[in-house]
């Protein structure tokens, strides 16, 4: 006696037997486990302190518990004009600088700080904008030439450029 059964019905019945026999049923089949049972023990120790130093390839950043510092530390990593900002800077309103003046200060971090090359003044301004928000430009007229400033920030006085001490001393 034949029993003819419809492609579709066929392929439905084979997909659900092997979805069935992929997980083994232990009422129903009596045999060996595949895999050991797990420990799951380990679970209920708690859980260590995570240590205090974190390594980054070559460089290591400490910082023993304070957060704000270890935030800050690795902010420095990714913009070094955030560390020249708050290193030699300050900022806050009613304060301005001269654009070729501070981009001289930062020349003189990069050197101090063995970096190859301090950049040009459109990516030191482009990178010192998105460090200090709310930093403004303007560009007012002294000895009829056009001078810009940065409007916002001020480098600290023991570290104004050489440039500009020695034109101070003129």
């Amino acid at each position: 006696m034949t029993h003819r059964m419809p492609r579709r019905e066929f392929l439905g019945a084979i997909s659900t037997l092997a979805a069935a026999s992929a997980f083994p049923c232990e009422t129903l089949f009596a045999r060996e486990r595949l895999y050991p049972p797990v420990d799951l023990s380990h679970f209920d120790t708690p859980i260590t302190p995570a240590p205090s130093e974190i390594h980054f390839g070559y460089a290591a950043i400490t910082w023993g518990g304070n957060d704000r510092e270890a935030i800050e530390d690795i902010e420095t990593l990714g913009s070094p004009v955030k560390a020249f900002v708050r290193e030699r800077c300050i900022v806050g309103p009613g304060r301005r600088f001269l654009v070729d003046n501070l981009f001289e200060g930062w020349s003189e971090w990069c050197t101090a700080e063995n970096r190859k090359d301090a950049g040009t003044k459109e990516w030191f301004g482009r990178n010192l904008h998105s460090a200090v928000p709310g930093l403004g430009m303007s560009k007012p007229r002294a000895d009829g030439k056009q001078v810009r400033y940065y409007e916002g920030i001020e480098m600290r006085p023991e570290y104004m450029p050489t440039m500009m001490i020695e034109e101070k001393k003129k």
